[in-house]
C-alpha cells in the first residue's frame, strides 16, 4: 500500500530554526545585607551576614597564648572556612572553566587569599606569641550568586566580626563587586582606599580591568558606610 507522505514533510523550502545564543544577565543587583554581631558566646567577636538569601557567620578568637617553643614577635594567623554540605557547588564555578569546582581546593584558595588580605590589616605586632584564629562558614548560598559574589560576601562579614572582637587594625576594611557577561571582579580596600587584594578572572590588564577597579572601589565605599553606620547605631546603642 502507497502511504500519503504529504502531512509529514514539510514544504521544500522550509528552513529550520535557528535561536539566537542566550547570555545570562550582568550578575548581581547590590539587594540590602543584614548585619548583626555577637551572637556567637565564648568568642572573641562575630558577625552574622546575610545579603539575598546567602548567610555567612563568622567567629574570631584570640589573641590566645602560643605556646611555642620559639618566641614570636607577632600573631600567628590563622583563617579557616567552612562550606555547608548543601550548598550548590555548581554555583561556585570559575567563569573561565565550566567546571564544578573541587571542594578541598577551593576552600584552600579562599583561605590563602584571606590570610593575605586580613594579615596586613590586623596589627599583629601588637600581639606579641599569641595566636589569633578567624572562622567562616557559608551556610545557605542563593543560587543565583557567583563565587566572586560570595567572596565579596565573605571578606565583609570578616572584617565586621573583627571590629566586634575589639583586635588593633588599620581600619576598617570593605570589599567591593563588579560583574557582567564576561568577567567578575572582587577588591578589598582598607579604611585608606589602599588595595588589600584582587581576585578576579581578567587575563588582560586593559581599559576593562581599570573600569572594574574603579566599580569595584565605589561598591567598597557604599558598603563602608552601610558597615560604618551598623557599627556606629550599635555602640551608642551599648551606652
Amino acid at each position: 500500500m502507497n502511504a500519503d507522505r504529504r502531512r509529514n514533510l514539510g514544504p521544500a523550502n522550509v528552513r529550520p530554526l535557528v535561536f539566537a545564543e542566550s547570555k545570562p544577565p550582568a550578575q548581581h543587583t547590590n539587594p540590602k545585607i543584614f548585619l548583626e554581631t555577637g551572637l556567637i558566646q565564648n568568642c572573641s567577636g562575630s558577625s552574622y551576614l546575610e545579603n539575598d538569601k546567602t548567610i555567612i557567620i563568622t567567629s574570631i578568637y584570640g589573641p590566645r597564648p602560643n605556646f611555642t617553643r620559639s618566641f614570636n614577635d607577632q600573631a600567628s594567623l590563622k583563617v579557616s572556612v567552612e562550606l555547608s554540605k548543601f550548598l550548590p557547588l555548581d554555583n561556585l564555578k570559575d567563569n573561565r572553566k565550566n567546571i564544578t569546582p573541587d571542594k578541598e581546593r577551593l576552600i584552600a584558595s579562599l583561605e590563602s587569599f584571606m590570610l593575605s588580605n586580613f594579615q596586613s590589616l590586623i596589627l599583629l605586632q601588637n600581639y606579641p606569641k599569641s595566636s589569633i584564629e578567624i572562622f567562616v562558614q557559608v551556610v545557605a548560598l542563593n543560587p543565583a550568586h557567583s563565587l566572586v559574589y560570595t567572596l565579596k560576601n565573605i571578606i565583609n562579614g570578616v572584617s565586621v566580626a573583627l571590629v566586634d572582637s575589639g583586635l588593633n587594625i588599620r581600619s576598617v576594611a570593605s570589599c567591593g563587586y563588579s560583574g557582567s557577561t564576561d568577567h567578575e571582579m572582587a577588591v578589598n580596600f582598607s579604611g585608606q582606599d589602599e588595595i588589600l587584594g584582587i581576585w578576579s578572572d581578567f587575563t588582560a590588564f586593559d581599559e576593562s580591568f581599570d573600569s572594574a577597579i574603579d566599580t569595584c572601589e565605589k561598591d567598597s565605599v557604599q558598603l563602608r558606610k552601610e558597615i560604618n553606620g551598623y557599627l556606629l547605631q550599635k555602640a551608642t546603642a551599648k551606652q
